[in-house]
């Protein structure tokens, strides 16, 4: 039986601006990504969820649903903020341009490559998701409390493959 995990420090996540076919991601375009995890506090919006659709009957006092369209999330990155903004101090500031295309890779359960601290590289059939994405926006969080500054990076997905594996 399979055991349960933390996320934090096992799932990892890239921005990747090329991907010839998202339905067989090489290592080698993965590697050559942002590697996103230790300027991450938080994600969320890396979903898709289904939509149903009413199917009454006349013959029945049930009204019984089909799968309709399915919808992504809105990815939502929350990253640390460091002193200089948009300077060599904060390079996702950059590399996620506001506009900016590309593919976010989600290893969710990890990868099996071994690498250089702190992760390790994809390596074929290592199971990833990959989601097509433009970044929206970007916001500020400095607080006054006892809290990280921060920035949010928002983007739209336009497309997702699901638990491919890689090649």
């Amino acid at each position: 039986m399979a055991s349960e995990f933390q996320a934090s420090g096992v799932a990892q996540l890239w921005f990747v601006p090329v991907i010839a076919d998202m339905d067989a991601p090489t290592a080698a375009a993965i590697a050559a990504g942002e590697y996103l995890n230790c300027e991450l506090i938080g994600f969320e919006g890396l979903t898709l969820e289904q939509t149903y659709i009413e199917n009454p009957s006349g013959c029945s006092k049930i009204v019984g649903k089909v799968a309709g369209l399915s919808n992504l999330g809105e990815p939502k990155f929350d990253f640390k903020l460091y002193d200089g903004g948009v300077t060599a101090s904060n390079p996702l500031l950059t590399d996620l341009a506001v506009g900016t295309e590309g593919y976010i890779v989600y290893a969710y359960s990890g990868v099996n490559g071994a690498g250089n601290a702190p992760h390790g590289a994809p390596i074929a059939l290592d199971m990833v998701n990959v989601y097509k994405v433009q970044v929206g926006s970007h916001s500020f969080m400095t607080p006054f409390s006892n809290d990280i500054a921060k920035w949010t990076c928002a983007m739209s997905a336009s497309t997702v493959v699901q638990e491919v594996a890689v090649v």
